[in-house]
């Protein structure tokens, strides 16, 4: 059984219960990792909600779409993290920005000799790696549909990785801190690192970018958790503002 981490901020006779769902595999964001919960976004919350000491927060994980069923059934209070969807329209109040996420171009330095400032034209003869299943931003979509740019699906980010470092691709779109976290992570792989070494991966394009909230559902909400809602918001709002949010990141990326 995945552990559950609870944050105790004060007595359980004197704080109020809540409870908060992350998606249980969205590294770097959310994940978890030998039975914990962790990343960028998990953090965020956990750092947030410390300091709200009337309430007693607890994380739980739960796979991404169930997490989104629930939460449309009004089975749970609070789910993160969702883009804005206007498909999504039981969610009833985004919170204040985590991140913002950014769909971007990386590619081996070799081919980037000049730059490729024109997507997708300056990208039509380059071999194009994507995650099989990942949402594409609108711009890649009709770059693809038109047949202006060349695309392999890999399962994800490590077989992206690997075979531009073999050379089968020549760049590779994802999710910016994506790729960098898992570029860090196999280069101090043993097992791969060796492969990596002579991968100078950069980044040529940003092709979209979105921001990332808790949410919260259709569910009845109490005065308790209608003034948790409103206070997470203004600590995330001071997070962003303070850096503590970008340097939350930084630790990951590092």
């Amino acid at each position: 059984m995945l552990a559950l981490l609870p944050l105790l901020c004060m007595p359980a006779s004197q704080a109020a219960p809540i409870v908060l769902y992350a998606d249980e595999a969205f590294p770097p964001y959310s994940y978890v990792e030998r039975g914990r919960l962790k990343g960028i976004y998990v953090d965020q919350v956990r750092a947030a909600v410390s300091r709200l000491k009337q309430y007693q927060v607890e994380l739980r994980p739960i796979p991404w779409e169930r997490g989104l069923a629930e939460l449309a059934h009004g089975r749970i209070f609070g789910l993160f993290a969702s883009y804005r969807r206007s498909e999504r329209s039981y969610i009833t109040h985004y919170s204040a920005p985590l991140q913002h996420e950014h769909v971007a171009v990386f590619c081996r330095q070799q081919v980037l000799q000049p730059p490729r400032p024109d997507w997708p034209r300056d990208y039509g003869d380059l071999r194009i790696g994507i995650n099989q299943g990942f949402a594409m931003s609108d711009v890649f979509v009709q770059a693809r549909q038109s047949g202006a740019i060349r695309v392999t699906q890999f399962k994800g980010n490590e077989e992206n990785l690997l075979a531009l470092a073999a050379g089968r691709t020549h760049c590779y779109v994802n999710d910016r801190f994506s790729i960098l976290w898992n570029l860090k992570r196999l280069q101090r792989d043993p097992r791969i690192k060796a492969s990596m070494a002579a991968l100078d991966l950069r980044e040529s394009l940003t092709l979209s970018s979105e921001s990332a909230h808790v949410v919260f559902g259709p569910g009845e909400i109490d005065a308790t958790q209608k003034a948790f809602i409103a206070d997470l918001d203004r600590e995330l709002v001071e997070q962003s503002r303070s850096g503590e949010a970008q340097a939350i990141v930084a630790r990951y990326l590092k």
